[in-house]
């Protein structure tokens, strides 16, 4: 990826650049299945990014996979890493809003984050399973200007925090006409007032032939509190705005048919809805979600 700032334009006094900052990241990975007698199946992986940059340090971000399936249970375990270069931004504040900062810029590292998980899903019967995932993120070097005392400013890798949680979800066929779903999410961050990180998180739905090509199709969530604003990139920054729990339902009907000749192309009319119960709710303060509202629609497919 390349980023360029513009060049400078006529007549205004305080310009920057012309600067490119470009990222060159090619990717290898490599997977293999192998069948054991008794039917179990072992998938290992790996792979890696690197990372190279004109300006900043390069990096490597590796990733390795497990995954164990035998009978009606299956094991997955992984790690990943991901890595995130300033932008432009770092080069443009420092030059015009506060040249303090001098060249403190040029010293930063990326933002390295870095996730396990393990899981297994468990079949409870030939209709119905369980799954639960346990999760761990740790992010380090998060960039940040930190103000005197002691001057002058400068731009410092001091940010670190991490997040861990458990999701679990179930699944479940009661008949071939009915499939219902469900599952819960349980997040816990460090330091708190990570945003857009929910303590819990419960969804669930349903899939349901009505009749001979109808199909009903429902899904809601509940969602608690959660700080909503992007913490400052500023040492010791808060993140004081929160916005509250809600919950939201949407459903689709649907009215599925085939034309032409050995039923050569297929289609379906449909009514949808969002936001069902007509929750006024914000992810932002002054940016609400719309109210209960409809979408009638037609697709076709060959």
């Amino acid at each position: 990826g390349t980023s360029r700032s513009a060049p400078p334009a006529p007549g205004v006094a305080s310009v920057f650049g012309p600067m490119t900052m470009r990222i060159f990241s090619p990717y290898l990975g490599v997977s293999h299945t192998l069948t054991l007698g008794d039917g179990t199946k072992i998938t290992p992986s790996a792979g890696a990014r690197y990372y190279e940059h004109n300006v900043f340090d390069s990096r490597w971000a590796p990733q390795a996979g497990l995954a164990v399936s035998s009978g009606g249970t299956q094991w997955h375990a992984g790690f990943s890493r991901a890595v995130n270069y300033p932008g432009l931004e770092v080069a443009v504040f420092s030059q015009m809003f506060i040249p303090a900062l001098g060249q403190s810029w040029q010293a930063l590292r990326p933002e390295q984050a870095d996730q396990w998980e393990i899981g297994v899903r468990q079949a409870v019967n030939a209709k119905s399973a369980v799954a639960v995932t346990v999760f761990r993120n740790n992010v380090q070097n998060r960039y940040v200007i930190v103000f005197p005392p002691p001057p002058p400013p400068r731009y410092l890798n001091l940010g670190t925090y991490h997040t861990e949680g458990v999701e679990i979800t179930a699944d479940t066929a009661p008949c071939k006409d009915l499939a219902l779903f469900a599952g819960i999410s349980l997040l816990q961050t460090t330091p708190d007032g990570q945003p857009y990180a929910p303590k819990s998180t419960f969804t669930g739905g349903l899939n349901w032939r009505i009749a001979a090509g109808w199909f009903l199709s429902t899904d809601g969530v509940y969602v608690s509190s959660m700080h909503e604003a992007t913490e400052a990139r500023v040492a010791g920054a808060a993140n004081p705005v929160v916005v509250g729990a809600h919950f939201l339902l949407n459903a689709k009907l649907a009215r599925r048919f085939s034309l032409g000749a050995h039923d050569a192309m297929h289609g379906e009319c449909y009514l949808s809805g969002e936001n069902l119960t007509d929750r006024n709710f914000a992810y932002q303060p002054g940016y609400p979600i719309p109210g209960i509202n409809f979408m009638v629609g037609l697709r076709f497919e060959r």
